[in-house]
């Protein structure tokens, strides 16, 4: 069986998001680590002594319930690029990034955020049932957490690629 850091995380809510909106037939979803985050997380870990120098060594075989040394929450960030291609050739790049652990700090922080979105933000009824945040928070959702600490916490950034010969990129 995978650690639990090399299974896709997000695919389950993507598809479920997908069959909701009714897109699933129509769009593939995969993801994957590029060898640039595991040389980065390899740079951070052995930059920092794995953790002996600061007094919180790196846990490699952490039990459940165990995260990451405080040290590793705090200096935490993620980013994410997601690349659709259409059919035509065309493609749209989104980027999102954020501070914190994406894996604790960041993801509390969405949840949080989530709950507000719920409670005191207009969004668009969706029909009931099990939803996705996408699917029943939608842009609402997407512009709070482009709030968040003041804008600080996560920015999300899309480019459009047109076909060969259709112009320029668009931003």
């Amino acid at each position: 069986r995978p650690r639990a850091s090399t299974r896709p995380i997000n695919a389950r809510v993507v598809r479920r998001s997908l069959a909701l909106r009714g897109l699933a037939q129509q769009v593939s979803y995969s993801e994957c680590s590029s060898v640039g985050l595991w040389l980065r997380l390899g740079w951070v870990y052995a930059s920092r002594g794995l953790g002996y120098f600061r007094g919180e060594p790196i846990n490699l075989s952490p039990r459940s319930g165990e995260g990451p040394p405080s040290w590793l929450l705090e200096e935490g960030a993620f980013a994410v690029e997601v690349t659709a291609t259409a059919a035509s050739g065309a493609q749209a790049v989104a980027t999102v990034a954020g501070k914190g652990d994406p894996g604790y700090g960041a993801t509390a922080k969405m949840l949080a955020e989530v709950g507000l979105c719920l409670s005191l933000d207009a969004h668009p009824s969706a029909a009931g049932g099990v939803l996705t945040p996408w699917t029943g928070l939608g842009e609402a959702l997407a512009a709070r957490l482009r709030r968040a600490e003041g804008g600080a916490f996560m920015t999300l950034d899309v480019a459009r690629t047109p076909r060969a010969g259709d112009g320029a990129a668009v931003r």
